[in-house]
């Protein structure tokens, strides 16, 4: 896995925020209804597994979006009180603002509902300058309409709060919340990071946990970028990799260089110049005239 490059689409800062966010929530879902859906989590029937519907249902397409909704997601969530009962819970992630957001989501909430057979509850997460919409209001000719759901803004927490806050998704909107703070500057993401990597060895996560929360914060925060030292970029990537990983990437690189060194012993020793040697191994000349 590699922290370099942030998962999917990169043509503007929305496109990887959002598949950053697909993928915590997909990785992190038991924790993320911890979090966003208290009520729920204390119905979930925590010896089954959460099954991921996505395959099942079709995700709408908004019309100037075409092929870009990537970050509905919906989930079974097996609960108390039957062997076969379950919710579905349908989340939808939005960072830029979108007047029509309300409807989608009651439109994508009718189509669930009607394929799913089951009751539904559904969950907006506002990540950036999207207002917070949490009703979708319809009227017609004395057909009236009123439909609410959950939401949550990143903005309506501040970053303190966030600080105290033990539950084990509060890193990721912590590294959300920091991201908006840090305005894109270099010495404010890598002054974040620093601080949720502390964040991090004080809390006992398991390996999953530590990954999944890791690869957001470095997708988010942007630790991929080359005004963040190198430094923090190997520090950041030994605190979620696991050491022996760590160990045998660098045996390897160790390998390769004395590889490097022995080929070039013996083109000299052949008499082939400087330059070829250079071109061939990739090593600098006062490197391969060392060897002589």
């Amino acid at each position: 896995m590699d922290i370099s490059q942030p998962d999917g689409e990169q043509n503007t800062k929305g496109h990887y925020i959002d598949a950053a966010w697909k993928r915590v929530l997909s990785d992190g879902i038991d924790d993320a209804i911890a979090f966003f859906l208290p009520d729920l989590a204390k119905d979930r029937d925590a010896s089954r597994e959460i099954a991921k519907a996505m395959d099942a249902f079709p995700v709408l397409d908004s019309e100037g979006d075409k092929g870009m909704r990537i970050t509905d997601l919906c989930f079974s969530v097996p609960v108390m009180g039957g062997e076969s009962r379950k919710v579905g819970l349908f989340v939808e992630q939005q960072h830029e603002d979108d007047e029509e957001f309300a409807l989608r989501v009651f439109q994508t909430f009718y189509r669930m509902s009607d394929s799913f057979k089951e009751k539904i509850t559904a969950l907006a997460i506002f990540t950036g300058g999207a207002k917070d919409r949490n009703e979708y209001l319809y009227s017609c000719y004395g057909v009236e309409l009123s439909f609410r759901y959950n939401t949550y803004h990143i903005l309506s927490h501040d970053i303190e709060e966030l600080r105290r806050d033990g539950r084990a998704f509060a890193p990721v909107v912590l590294g959300a919340r920091m991201m908006i703070a840090a305005k894109g500057k270099a010495p404010n993401r890598e002054k974040y990071v620093r601080e949720l990597l502390n964040i991090l060895r004080e809390r006992d996560y398991d390996m999953k946990r530590r990954r999944f929360i890791m690869k957001f914060i470095g997708n988010i925060l942007n630790v991929r970028s080359g005004d963040i030292s190198a430094e923090l970029r190997r520090e950041f990537y030994m605190q979620w990799v696991p050491m022996s990983e760590v160990q045998r990437k660098l045996a390897i690189e160790d390998i390769k260089e004395e590889g490097k060194m022995e080929v070039a012993r013996k083109m000299l020793a052949k008499g082939i110049p400087v330059e070829t040697i250079e071109e061939c191994t990739g090593l600098d000349e006062g490197d391969i005239l060392a060897l002589s």
